[in-house]
Formats: structure tokens, sequence, C-alpha cells
């Protein structure tokens, strides 16, 4: 059993450095809560029935080593928590979007997978990262929905406001 032990020391002192210098050189996070909106939600328009909390924003990040250069990428993210008498939460789909200056349309830049709360208190979901290139207007959008403790289902859209980068 020392041997086993001995033998494990080195590998998992390996891992610890390794884990520990892998993030010094970790993208670096210089605004967060862009454009970012925060909204109640209650069963039938009555609080006393359920009650849910959702918010979504971005995060805009600066992936060089260098602490002085400007943001290059962000990514969306979203979260819905659990208040009273909701079952499961979950993100249906979690949207970066950026307007097309021409058409005036929104185009996906990033987007997540569904996910579950499950019997956790809230679900949480962040978008790869995409790079803002030459800038323009941006928005997410969080499309969610609720079980509530009566069985019914709820959906919902949150848009946050819209943020420009030139």
């Amino acid at each position: 059993m020392r041997d086993l032990k001995k033998l494990l020391v080195v590998p998992l002192a390996l891992v610890a450095f390794m884990a520990l210098t892998a993030t010094a050189y970790a993208d670096t996070i210089n605004n967060s809560n862009v454009g970012r909106v925060d909204k109640t939600y209650c069963h039938l328009n009555n609080c006393s029935l359920g009650q849910i909390r959702a918010a979504t924003w971005a995060d805009q990040i600066d992936s060089s080593s260098d602490p002085d250069q400007e943001i290059d990428k962000q990514r969306a993210v979203g979260k819905i928590v659990k208040v009273s008498r909701a079952l499961r939460v979950q993100i249906d789909n979690l949207v970066l979007q950026k307007q097309d200056p021409q058409t005036g349309l929104w185009t996906e830049q990033a987007t997540t997978a569904t996910i579950n709360s499950g019997t956790r208190s809230f679900v949480q979901a962040v978008t790869p990262t995409a790079p803002i290139g030459s800038g323009g207007q941006f928005r997410t959008v969080l499309h969610g929905s609720v079980r509530w403790s009566d069985n019914r289902l709820g959906h919902f859209t949150l848009t946050s406001r819209e943020w420009g980068i030139s």
C-alpha cells in the first residue's frame, strides 16, 4: 500500500502543477453583466402560485496575456433560479446575436444546448466565446421553460439590452 502511495505522489503533483500554471494564461473577463436584464416570472401571473427569476447578459473577454489589450471576444450567460413552487427550470436555448447593419436582422454568433436544473435550485448556461470582429450591435436571448408544481409547463423568452462595440 505504501508503494502505491509513493507511486501516486509524483503524478498527482504534476497534475496539480499543470492546473496551476494553466490558469496563469486563461482568458480574462474584462466586463461582466454587459446588457444584463433580470426578470421575475410568476405562475399564471400570481406569484403565490409559483415564482422564478431569470437573467441574461454577456461577458466580454481579453484572450491575450497582455492585461492592457482590448476585448476581442465575448459570450452569452443565462441563469434561471427557482424561487417557489417550480419543480424544474430549463434553459432551452441561449444565443449570442449580432445585428447585420444593412438588413437589421439578428444573426447567431454562439449558442448552447438545452440544460435542465433537475433537482438543483438553479440552472446556468454559458455559450462558447465568439470573436468580436469588426464590432457592431449585440444582444443575448434566453429561451427558457419551467415545470410548475401543478405540473403545468411555462415558456418564456428574455432578451438582454443591446450594446455596441466599435
